[in-house]
């Protein structure tokens, strides 16, 4: 580009361009002609398209596109069709959406657009709109007239900076500064219009070398906080260090054309709103580190304060506050409490803090929470108490949104004395108040602290179901903000949002190509819990969605439950295709008519049916069976429509039984023929090492390349493959120890991922609650037997375990989990397959359990062996029908080997005890650690 120079010079080059368009509109006239016009800038665009209208001696009709037009001719040929204009000006195609697909329409509708539209059309584009369409319709680039480009000087280019800066920090700091604000709130995402220009005007100064400090201060600050919305903390602070470097540089500068606009209380407050971004991403990378002793922690705070002491001399004091705020928060995860202390007592003794509630309310905030470590209770609920009602005074219902993340707090603090003192109704109703004011995004730690603590409390009132269905929730949530690298436990097969950090995009790139194909039927088999329904709900439905099939749009009817299979799959159906669900009586009748309307509509249907090995379970009937059957047998008949069966390996007979009732000529009546079947297998050793570089990557959590290498070694079993769910089980272990290098994972045991296994299994039966303890250990017995293998139990093999144990107490409980024996077994057996330890096959009359990991056999007889002592008889499971033999053969054992058994009981004691700092049983109601 021709660098920039005086505005005298571009305004002659403008005119001359803008002559030449002119020249051409004129003896264009009743004919289609297009004419390009490049221009970056809104405002110079405005500018000089009112020029030509003025100058030009025919009239023009202007155009803005819509946002979403089917087509670009349509627009066009509407605003030209009833007005006396000669000729048509278009604006707006670079904030068109779906730009490329209508672009590369566009050369096949050119005879269109030229038939209907006999004048010349005058279409501007910036530069980046003008490069797609040179590359997506070059023979419509090729048959343009005309085509000039109008500058901007470096003039305008700076005014348009400078205001879009200002703009940019005003907003900033006017939104204040205690939470992260969205590009998207301020408007300026990469895709808005402020955003495009400002790299346009960027790019054209660099050219011209006249690009001023501060826009290029302000430029990498803009490109700091993408990165740092993204969570690439690291590739952030890069860019902020720069933008501050040239802010420390312009400070330094006592008269220069750099500081003409600015006050050195202008230069300042944006330095420190850069530097306070950096605190927050230090604080950030301790939080995604998962270390209480993080070195970017003491960063964090001294940044912070640093930002205090700026704010406090330009007498700003209510960003002085919010500020305060996160440097509270810092040091209470640092413990420095003697500082914290000290900061807040200057609070309160500051003259006129009276007038500022909210600050006042901030600092017994601060006070609280450093009685509540050292277990002063009774004055924490007093400074608590305190807070709030500073707090709540001060919040009018108009600021009460504002106000409400720290009335959550010190409602927090209330709750934990209250429960502590043993006020379990007051502590929940404080925290479920707490818990509905604190948005997941305005502060993500005080929400997890907040659940923390509920699940603490019904942990501590026997609610066991629900204080696990919290931990769930957390270990989901910290996933899904990119603080946990591993989903672990909590589901880890169903709550995945993306397939790739399973190592599953082969296994969807070869399901979606037999779907595209002509394959009008699929067979999707492999091992219990190898995460089949994962696979298509987070990774071949969604990629379905977003092709087509044959020119059609892809529908997926997705089905698990079996009872009523027609009304939940027309249900299906209709929701899939966007059609309202009708109540009333389903029948295959109805279902085929709902397929045909859909080949009617130009849509491709595919009915995938999971867990299928349970339509045999709950459909015992042979001749019931036999109407899905010839259902079955028709849809395959139908074009545009497409089946998917989903099973367990083991259960891939019961197909069969298809066979057996009529014709399946097309698919060469053998439906369990290789070309229909594509097997799930375990990961390997390859996709293994990918998905643990992606996800520890993707939340910063990074391991040593060698401990890397050395875990998918370990992990491997002797088919050379890695169980996707046990790869996730230890590596959310992993993350919990908090251990990184090669060292600190051969310091864990001999077998450090058996230890990390068994660490997942202890952590699971602490879940269980210590008064089902004994129940637990003799469930987890029983789905093991005396050849090292995993039986399969059902339920009523599995009930004798609590049959003479006492109920569960309840202690403060509005559920009715442990009223009765069978109640209490379905809480345990929840609770272990939720932890991905076992896993449960829904079948008729009951259902069936298994556990997963076979290395975990061993330590479970272990334990079993733990607990027949003598004085735990009453403990022992009655099931003589049931591995007689093999329980016979232990305590043979256990009367040889007593004192070896009395080793293994102190050695488990002692393992529980190490590491685990999220276990809920390590802390009592006092608030200390449990020896």
């Amino acid at each position: 580009m021709t660098s920039l120079t005086t505005s005298d010079h571009v305004d002659e080059l403008n005119l001359k361009a803008l002559a030449t368009l002119t020249r051409s509109i004129t003896v264009s006239q009743g004919r289609f002609a297009l004419m390009l016009v490049r221009c970056n800038y809104t405002a110079l665009r405005h500018r000089l398209a009112q020029q030509i209208k003025v100058t030009c001696p025919v009239q023009i009709q202007e155009l803005t596109l819509p946002r979403s037009p089917n087509n670009l001719w349509q627009p066009m040929a509407n605003a030209t069709a009833h007005q006396k204009q000669r000729a048509l000006m278009v604006y707006g195609l670079e904030d068109v959406e779906n730009l490329p697909a209508l672009l590369a329409n566009l050369e096949a509708d050119q005879g269109e657009l030229s038939g209907r539209c006999q004048m010349p059309v005058v279409l501007w584009l910036t530069e980046d709109s003008l490069s797609m369409l040179v590359k997506l319709a070059p023979g419509l680039y090729a048959s343009t007239i005309t085509a000039i480009s109008l500058r901007a000087s470096a003039t305008e280019l700076d005014v348009l900076w400078r205001e879009s800066s200002d703009r940019l920090f005003a907003d900033l700091l006017d939104r204040g500064v205690e939470h992260f604000v969205p590009k998207e709130d301020i408007g300026f995402c990469e895709q808005s219009r402020i955003r495009r220009e400002l790299q346009a005007a960027t790019r054209d100064l660099k050219n011209s070398g006249t690009l001023p400090l501060a826009l290029a201060a302000t430029w990498q600050f803009i490109l700091g906080r993408d990165e740092d919305q993204k969570k690439n903390m690291g590739e952030a602070l890069v860019r902020y260090q720069k933008s501050l470097n040239i802010w420390e540089q312009l400070q330094s500068q006592t008269v220069s054309g750099d500081l003409q606009s600015f006050t050195i209380n202008s230069l300042q407050s944006r330095w420190a709103l850069v530097k306070l971004h950096m605190g927050q991403c230090y604080y950030q990378q301790s939080l995604m580190a998962g270390s209480v002793g993080h070195p970017n922690l003491q960063l964090a705070k001294d940044t912070f304060l640093t930002v205090v002491r700026i704010f406090a001399r330009q007498q700003r004091f209510e960003l002085c506050w919010q500020v305060m705020n996160l440097a509270g928060k810092t040091l209470c995860a640092l413990g420095h409490w003697l500082e914290l202390e000290n900061i807040a007592n200057a609070v309160l003794s500051e003259e006129g803090v009276e007038e500022l509630p909210l600050n006042q309310a901030q600092a017994y905030g601060f006070l609280a929470e450093i009685a509540l470590h050292y277990s002063d209770f009774e004055r924490a609920l007093e400074q608590a108490n305190l807070a709030l009602e500073l707090s709540q005074a001060a919040a009018e219902p108009a600021n009460l949104s504002d106000n409400s993340v720290g009335i959550a707090r010190y409602l927090l603090q209330i709750a934990k004395v209250e429960a502590r003192s043993h006020n379990f109704s007051g502590a929940l109703e404080k925290l479920e108040k707490a818990q509905s004011m604190v948005e997941i995004e305005s502060d993500l730690q005080l929400y997890l602290d907040i659940k923390q603590e509920l699940r603490l409390l019904f942990y501590h009132t026997g609610q066991f179901w629900e204080s696990f269905q919290i931990k769930q929730q957390q270990q989901i949530l910290r996933y899904e903000k990119g603080l946990s690298a591993f989903v672990g436990n909590a589901a880890a097969q169903e709550k995945l949002a993306d397939i790739s950090t399973i190592g599953r995009e082969e296994d969807v790139s070869v399901l979606v190509d037999r779907f595209s194909s002509d394959q009008k039927f699929v067979v999707l088999h492999g091992d219990n819990g190898i995460g089949k329904g994962c696979l298509l709900e987070c990774g071949v439905i969604p990629a379905l969605q977003r092709i087509k099939i044959d020119q059609r749009s892809v529908v997926v009817a997705f089905q698990k439950n079996y009872g009523d299979w027609r009304t939940m799959l027309l249900e299906s159906i209709l929701q899939a295709s966007g059609r309202p669900v009708i109540p009333g009586v389903a029948t295959v009748d109805a279902i085929q008519e709902e397929l045909a309307i859909n080949i009617q509509s130009n849509l491709c249907t595919i009915l995938m049916f999971d867990r299928f090995e349970e339509f045999f379970s709950a459909i015992p009937d042979v001749i019931v069976r036999q109407e899905f059957f010839l259902f079955f047998r028709e849809c395959l008949a139908m074009p545009q429509v497409k089946v998917c069966i989903v099973m367990r390996q083991e259960n891939l007979h019961q197909l069969l039984e298809f066979e057996q009732f009529g014709d399946l000529s097309i698919i060469g009546n053998n439906i369990l023929d290789r070309q229909w079947r594509y097997q799930l297998r375990n990961l390997t050793l390859e996709q293994a090492r990918t998905t643990i570089d992606r996800v520890t990557g993707n939340c910063r959590y990074y391991l040593e390349p060698a401990l890397s290498q050395q875990l998918v070694q370990d992990l491997a079993n002797s088919h050379g493959e890695i169980s996707p769910l046990q790869l996730q089980v230890v590596g959310a272990q992993l993350q919990n120890e908090n251990v990184r290098t090669m060292g600190q994972y051969l310091q864990l045991s001999s077998q450090p991922q058996q230890y990390l296994m068994e660490r997942a299994l202890d952590e699971a039966i602490r879940d269980c609650g210590r008064e089902n303890h004994g129940a637990v250990i003799n469930t987890l017995y029983l789905l093991t037997d005396g050849q090292g293998q995993r039986p399969e139990r059902s339920f009523s093999q599995l009930l004798p375990v609590t049959r003479d144990l006492p109920p569960t107490p309840q202690r403060y409980s509005a559920s009715s989990h442990h009223h009765n024996h069978y109640a209490q077994l379905l809480l345990l057996l929840n609770i272990l397959v939720g932890s991905g330890l076992v896993a449960c096959a829904k079948c008729e009359p009951e259902n069936r359990y298994q556990l997963v990991h076979s290395c975990l056999v061993e330590k479970i007889q272990a334990y079993y062996t733990s607990s027949l002592m003598p004085d735990s008889q009453a403990t022992k499971p009655r099931t003589n029908n049931l591995q007689s033999s093999t329980r016979q053969i232990w305590q043979n054992i256990i009367q040889i080997c007593t004192p070896l058994a009395y080793r293994l009981t102190a050695s488990f004691h002692g393992w529980r005890k190490n590491k685990n700092i999220d276990a809920p049983d390590r802390y009592t109601l006092t608030g200390k650690k449990s020896s």
